[in-house]
């Protein structure tokens, strides 16, 4: 009798037992979800950080909320965010209590948690962090920084480290050059007659930050440079540069000595060593002055050196006297070519701090 007595008692336990397994797996007869995929891809918008697009399956669960850690104007690429996701269960289905990364994966941001929620457990918290990706806008006003067209420039696009310039001589790919800056001197790559242009794309510049800076779409520049040997002068001989400074060798090996010459559209004067000059210099012939840059480009239009406005003509002298810059424009450069600011020029025309004449109706014409 107390064998059959404990028999019973252990089929009790063991009927007990299974019945709690089976609740474990259905809640009144409600089956379980399994496996669940996440996936999160980064929204379509261009130049603008968007919420990324977030897809669950199976299908028989539906993404039924989203919110984040900070609201999406606040974002910035690269930076880490998390996300709180509600998922919900159809009709007669229910979520396990949790679920670990391998029961619940996640493709475009990292799985952290989720847990059932509720009684009847048919709603799941998931937690994700999410880097904000962002595909970079497009370059615009891609043009030419000087008047001979060797400078391409084009304006800053957000959030871009790099810039992939690639140049064109008659529709035939020439080069490919990448700078973290908005212009580039594209002299050193124009060593032949003929057409060129360029296209540009903003970048991330490193492998991690391509990660989160998706390359933007290439934009062509506004114009096209006619490469004419009359107009730009030598074009096949190559710079030198020493401790002294650079030398223009040409395609004979001799170099330019005391003299001016045009390079690819640009004057340069060398030295009796055949150095370009920079800086001031003085023409003996004419008493010209003209000032050369850092590069030994001779300088046009407005500069300021030093502490003074100078204006450079077309050709290149040094302005003095009175100048028109624009209707009703005027401005006086001194005997020493610098900009009179603040004074009265001949007794009766007065200048202001920014060097425009007051009373130009007064007789300048």
């Amino acid at each position: 009798m107390r064998i059959r007595h404990w028999a019973g008692k252990f089929l009790v336990g063991v009927c007990a037992a299974l019945f709690c397994a089976a609740s474990a797996v259905t809640v009144f007869g409600a089956s379980t979800v399994g496996n669940l995929a996440i996936t999160v891809k980064e929204g379509e918008s261009e130049g603008t950080l968007a919420e990324p697009v977030i897809r669950v399956s199976p299908s028989s669960c539906v993404l039924a909320e989203v919110s984040w850690s900070k609201p999406v104007e606040e974002w910035k690429p690269g930076k880490l965010v998390y996300g709180y996701l509600t998922i919900t269960a159809d009709e007669g289905r229910v979520f396990e209590q949790n679920y670990s990364s391998s029961k619940c994966s996640v493709s475009g941001a990292d799985f952290r948690s989720a847990f059932a929620e509720g009684e009847d457990k048919g709603t799941l918290k998931v937690t994700i962090r999410y880097i904000p990706v962002l595909k970079l806008g497009m370059t615009e006003e891609a043009g030419w920084s000087d008047a001979r067209k060797t400078k391409a420039k084009w304006k800053k696009v957000p959030y871009a480290t790099q810039y992939e310039l690639r140049l064109y001589q008659d529709d035939v790919w020439v080069k490919t050059v990448e700078t973290t800056a908005t212009a580039i001197d594209l002299s050193p790559y124009l060593k032949e007659e003929g057409s060129y242009f360029y296209e540009v794309r903003a970048k991330g510049k490193t492998a991690e930050e391509r990660k989160y800076l998706l390359a933007g779409e290439y934009v062509p520049s506004s114009d096209v440079l006619v490469m004419d040997a009359e107009e730009l002068g030598a074009i096949g001989g190559t710079w030198r540069h020493y401790q002294e400074g650079k030398k223009y060798q040409e395609e004979d090996g001799s170099f330019s000595t005391g003299q001016w010459k045009l390079i690819l559209g640009k004057w340069y004067y060398f030295d009796e060593n055949g150095y370009a000059v920079t800086g001031w210099i003085q023409d003996e012939a004419s008493g010209h002055w003209y000032h050369m840059d850092e590069q030994g480009e001779l300088e046009t239009g407005w500069k300021k050196l030093d502490q003074d406005w100078y204006y450079f003509r077309p050709e290149g002298q040094m302005a003095t006297g009175w100048i028109q810059d624009g209707p009703n424009q005027w401005y006086y450069l001194n005997p020493d070519g610098s900009m009179a600011v603040d004074t009265v020029v001949e007794g009766k025309y007065s200048v202001g701090s920014d060097g425009k004449c007051l009373n130009p109706d007064e007789g300048l014409h």
